[in-house]
């Protein structure tokens, strides 16, 4: 290189998650970053020969992937002969990927005639120190990467535990919930956003399609969660390009009504990273994700989540243009069990509408011919649900009666004592923990079966927290007066005094609906054990027991 020549140089400065404060609350970039800053140019003033021309920074970004859009400016300004010089803080800033920063180090820069400069490790390319720069350059690289590595690890660690805790540690919320402000590891509803996800389950319920639901949603320019996280000012990216009102899709449809989230339970961990170097992911299978119940305040409740999931694996059949019957994909043949086809017949004049069998529909030799009338039939069953909905209000009325803060107050009594229990074990535990060391250092046990007690105490000490963690959500719920009996049968207090078959009803409490030859119904409701275990609770407490749900003819 010649020494005489001006150089036009570039400061690189780049700063991970895990490096340091970058992404901090009302700060466009991090302290480190403008510490790289100032600390370049003040060692780039003291040479004559270099002129600063411009600045290129990665701030949150991993000094393991060289695709950084910074980075990525910077060699394009190399290419295109606008810099000859790059300056950085240290070889890591540059990345720690070993053999990466060794090929630009020692490679594409010098073919690029572009000098090279790390203040912190003493490097100039322009005034090379020969063997000890090989043999520096290499090494420090590679310590660089060790720590990429064991960064890594530690991170993965640490989430784990997180995750365990029911803490919530993904960078973006779920639709319809934010992060506390008070604890960034916690959920808070989103009152705007939560009133779409509840009107997605109520389509659902009513028996709309992904697709129709999507289509709903998207004629009403509701915001998809994508559009939402940007206009909340979100630094959230997509892989798709969107308008300024995207459409809604089926796959988003279906993302929310599957997501348990919405229970106020944590699902993480579903998918993780192949290897620090590498940014492609892999689903992990559900028994390994992390499951906590209960850790933040649920948008639906887990009667209607259920529900939902119920009916995701039914077959929901619309008519014409996109009208929804009361019954649909509910109603079977008792003699063959194939589902019967709602069918419509003129007659003088008039239109009639019939259920028949499918097979006999097909073939007259599968089924024997018979059919039912579709009004007789919805009044039938909405009859039968109205008898129905009277029993589940009746041992409703029946749990209110019940002494219930006795009731809560003898179970938080035992969850209590149970808390009480296990807080004493972690004591002796640990008391036992600290008196192996003290074993250790006078001589009486050496340091394998040390290590072997150490490890034993403190097993026992962690599977002890955990313990107490679940006890403490079970009284938390409890004292919300979230008790699962009340929960269930408070959710059918809004379909009293029904006047007619609602869709949505339907879904809930009805599992099958079976038409005889003879015109003879067969309802088959849902919850049978459920309610056979509510009837027992109110047996236990002197009420008299109510009848539970079973297969009732019509």
């Amino acid at each position: 290189m010649n020494k005489n020549r001006m150089y036009r140089a570039a400061i690189y400065v780049r700063l991970s998650k895990e490096d340091g404060d970058s992404f901090s609350f009302g700060k466009n970039e991090s302290d480190s970053i403008r510490n790289q800053k100032l600390l370049i140019k003040n060692h780039l003033s003291n040479l004559p020969d270099i002129k600063i021309a411009e600045t290129y920074e990665d701030d949150g970004y991993t000094g393991t992937n060289f695709e950084r859009p910074g980075f990525q400016k910077l060699i394009q300004a190399v290419k295109e002969k606008r810099i000859d010089c790059v300056a950085v803080k240290d070889f890591s800033r540059l990345g720690r990927d070993y053999l990466e920063a060794g090929k630009y180090i020692e490679k594409i820069f010098p073919a690029l005639g572009v000098r090279f400069i790390s203040i912190n490790d003493d490097y100039d390319s322009l005034r090379p120190k020969g063997q000890a720069d090989s043999l520096v350059i290499p090494f420090k690289n590679l310590l660089n990467e060790q720590y990429s590595r064991d960064t890594s690890g530690k991170i993965r660690s640490a989430l784990s535990v997180k995750r365990q805790q029911g803490l919530f540690v993904a960078s973006f919320s779920a639709f319809g919930y934010k992060r506390d402000p008070q604890n960034k590891n916690h959920l808070v509803i989103d009152e705007y956003a939560a009133g779409i996800v509840r009107d997605i389950f109520k389509l659902k319920l009513e028996g709309l399609s992904y697709l129709a639901i999507a289509k709903w949603l998207t004629e009403r320019k509701i915001p998809t969660p994508a559009d939402y996280k940007r206009e909340c000012g979100s630094k959230y990216h997509s892989g798709f390009k969107v308008d300024v009102y995207s459409k809604w899709s089926a796959v988003a449809v279906k993302r929310i009504l599957t997501n348990e989230v919405y229970c106020g339970h944590m699902v993480q961990g579903k998918r993780r990273k192949i290897s620090y170097k590498v940014q492609a992911q892999e689903y992990l299978d559900q028994d390994q994700w992390e499951r906590i119940e209960n850790t933040h305040e649920a948008i639906i409740s887990p009667v209607t989540f259920h529900e939902v999931q119920r009916l995701l694996n039914e077959d929901t059949r619309i008519g014409a243009e996109d009208t929804i019957y009361p019954l649909a994909g509910k109603v079977y043949c008792a003699d063959c069990g194939a589902a019967m086809v709602r069918k419509t017949v003129p007659s003088n004049g008039r239109k009639y509408i019939y259920y028949v069998c499918g097979n006999n529909k097909q073939n007259s030799k599968w089924c024997s011919s018979h059919s039912i009338r579709a009004e007789k039939l919805e009044d039938a069953v909405l009859a039968s649900l109205q008898a129905q909905l009277t029993i589940v209000l009746n041992m409703d009325k029946a749990m209110e009666e019940i002494e219930r803060l006795t009731w809560e107050q003898r179970e938080t009594k035992k969850l209590n004592s149970q808390l009480e229990a296990l807080e004493i074990t972690i004591q002796q535990n640990q008391r036992l923990r600290l008196s192996v060391y003290e074993d250790l250092k006078i001589g009486l046990i050496d340091k394998a079966e040390y290590e072997y007690l150490r490890q034993g105490f403190t097993e026992r000490i962690k599977d002890a927290k955990m313990a107490q963690q679940k006890l403490r959500g079970e009284k938390n719920a409890l004292l919300a007066g979230l008790n699962d009996q009340q929960k269930f049968l408070a959710s059918f207090r809004r379909y009293a005094n029904i006047q007619i078959l609602e869709r949505n009803l339907v879904n809930v409490l009805i599992e099958r609906i079976k038409v005889y030859s003879n015109h003879h119904i067969e309802v088959e409701f849902r919850y049978k054990d459920r309610f056979e275990s509510v009837s027992e609770f109110l047996d236990m407490h002197g009420k008299d027991q109510v009848t539970v749900f079973e297969r009732e003819r019509v």
